[in-house]
């Protein structure tokens, strides 16, 4: 499902005349994550977000420029990962896609009882 962010991104590149292959190359990443992240399928890691912003032009404020506002807590937890690598970003999401996991299956548990 798409969201603010990728559609953002998609219609950046389509505008600058480019590929999803020339973005790739120009931002050092894949083709494949560059259309994950244009489909919304995922999220660009802090790092990849900075080198989409230099080379398609946006600013921050518009992909943050959501109807649902951030919570305090995701807030903060942004904040504290900008100094992260991209090895520790990727371990907290891994983490938080568990808790995710076990949410929506305890959601499951309890509709069925």
């Amino acid at each position: 499902m798409k969201n603010n962010l990728a559609e953002l991104i998609h219609s950046r590149r389509k505008n600058l005349g480019l590929t999803q292959k020339q973005l790739a190359a120009k931002i050092g990443r894949s083709v494949a994550l560059v259309g994950q992240i244009e489909r919304g399928q995922t999220n660009p890691s802090l790092e990849t977000l900075r080198r989409l912003k230099s080379v398609l032009l946006f600013d921050l404020d518009e992909v943050c420029s959501s109807p649902t506002p951030m919570s305090a807590a995701a807030f903060e937890i942004s904040c504290l990962m900008e100094s992260w690598d991209e090895e520790q970003q990727t371990f907290l999401l891994e983490i938080a896609r568990l808790i995710n996991a076990q949410h929506e299956q305890h959601q499951a548990a309890e509709k069925k009882v």
